[in-house]
């Protein structure tokens, strides 16, 4: 063997070892999905990922001492890109049925209480448009007014509100059923309260859009994993992940993460508070 190929072969060699490298290291990336344009909790912002959940759960990898990827997309595309295992964690979720089909959640998710491995709270709200405030707003009240609601598509809303008889409207972002309320082509918005305000400021439709301070209803969200996720499969992980996420709240690192972006503390808001 002339030198020629004794240095081909060691290139090769060296190449070889680089790429399997690589393609460990990327199979073993954890990969995180999560709605864009949901501020305060997950957006982008001059190009840098951020938000209350994006660094929470960069915390607990931290401790885990694992790699992780966040890729920010629609919600409709977050919950495809889990479905069918392109991604292993599907950031903040309400439990449903369908859903549970290809996600894991954690233990008792449909507990009467807030369950502890909760990531947070979503307190449901109607927006509207200052120059049509209703009187009240209740479901016997918007029934009987024939109100135009406008929901979102991917959102999941309590059983008690399918349940009504009401003059449904769909939009694909809350943007764009925001920017329709402001324009008076529908009475009312369904969103979740903290969202929901950020929008309107980014927006900067606080002059016209306000909304109504009694929630609707309430719901969990939890971090989820996608059931076809390589390294979520296994009961012992999942349940370290959980045990991570609880020590990060009894340390209160959620709440000091509200006080950074909101600039409120929300343990009283958490208290006595009841979901459906």
């Amino acid at each position: 063997m002339n030198n020629s190929t004794k240095i081909f072969c060691i290139i090769s060699s060296i190449l070889i070892i680089i790429i399997s490298i690589i393609y460990v290291q990327s199979n073993n990336t954890v990969i995180i999905v999560a709605g864009a344009n949901l501020p305060p909790f997950e957006y982008e912002e001059n190009g840098e990922i951020k938000g209350i959940h994006i660094e929470f759960i960069e915390e607990i990898f931290k401790r885990l001492n694992l790699d992780h990827k966040i890729e920010l997309m629609s919600w409709q595309e977050a919950l495809e890109s889990t479905k069918r295992g392109n991604s292993d964690i599907l950031l903040s979720a309400i439990y449903s049925e369908d859903r549970a089909n290809y996600l894991f959640y954690p233990e008792n998710p449909k507990t009467t209480k807030i369950p502890e491995t909760s990531l947070w709270v979503e307190q449901y709200v109607f927006f509207y448009n200052k120059n049509n405030k209703p009187e009240k707003i209740l479901y016997e009240t918007i029934a009987k007014n024939n109100y135009k609601v406008a929901l979102v598509q991917g959102y999941t809303y309590n059983e008690e509100l399918y349940s009504q008889e009401l003059n449904f409207y769909t939009y694909p972002t809350e943007r764009a059923a925001l920017d329709s309320l402001n324009k008076e082509q529908i009475d009312l918005v369904l969103l979740n309260l903290l969202s929901g305000t950020r929008i309107v400021q980014q927006m900067n439709l606080e002059t016209n859009i306000s909304y109504d301070k009694t929630p609707i209803f309430s719901l969990p969200n939890f971090i989820t994993f996608s059931k076809k996720s390589n390294y979520f499969q296994s009961d012992k992980k999942r349940k370290e992940f959980y045990n991570e996420l609880i020590a990060l709240k009894e340390e209160n690192f959620h709440e000091e993460l509200y006080e950074k972006y909101l600039g409120k503390n929300f343990t009283k808001f958490y208290e006595n508070l009841k979901f459906n």
